[in-house]
């Protein structure tokens, strides 16, 4: 849990478990706008219930908001009880910043650098098995900005992501390729390769 990386895959796997972190999954997955308010994401929220058919009490939305804000953002200031001055350590991936109105927040789109490119592999990895099952190929597009891809979950843009694919060719052996044809980007996998496969490289070398 010292490894940044740890926090970066409870992260992944927590954005993209919509059953027991539903506000978590649809801020990052579903949410399209880079700055965000508390009324904002609630309405958004409402109307994605209703939209779906879903019942969920409001006042059930508004807490999961507060927590899931504090997840990201310290809110520590010294005043109060000492555990409301303990931040999650997930506040460490700079995810998620105050705008200087005070009011709002935004979420930081681009390069993470203590995000390896081995759990960017592991959820690509995971990605393509969910929604590519049986297909070794996946275009660059659905891992930016498909529903629950790492683009979106890690908040990356198309420069930091085309970096971390050309990172994994070396990191996987070859296994996983980026190839742009006819300007159509597509990743490749070219063997049988698993995520877990990665994970153990990674942490493997730092034991």
């Amino acid at each position: 849990m010292e490894n940044p990386a740890s926090l970066w895959l409870i992260h992944w796997l927590l954005v993209n478990n919509p059953a027991r972190a539903g506000v978590w999954h649809l801020a990052f997955t579903r949410f399209t706008q880079p700055d965000l308010t508390k009324g904002q994401l609630l309405t958004f929220l409402l109307d994605f219930k209703e939209r779906q058919g879903l019942r969920v009490q409001e006042l059930s939305l508004r807490r999961d908001i507060d927590c899931f804000l504090r997840t990201y953002q310290s809110r520590a200031d010294g005043k109060g009880p000492l555990e409301d001055s303990f931040d999650c350590p997930l506040t460490e991936l700079g995810l998620l910043s105050p705008l200087k109105d005070g009011e709002g927040y935004r979420f930081a789109i681009g390069p993470k650098p203590t995000l390896p490119a081995e759990i960017v592999g592991y959820a690509l990895l995971e990605y393509m098995r969910r929604i590519r099952s049986g297909r070794n190929s996946i275009s660059f597009a659905e891992c930016l900005y498909g529903l629950g891809s790492p683009g979106q979950v890690f908040k990356l843009d198309e420069n930091s992501l085309v970096e971390y694919l050309e990172d994994l060719e070396t990191a996987s052996e070859g296994a996983l390729e980026l190839d742009d044809t006819a300007g159509l980007k597509q990743l490749y996998r070219r063997r049988d390769f698993d995520g877990m496969e990665l994970l153990q490289r990674y942490y493997g070398t730092r034991l």
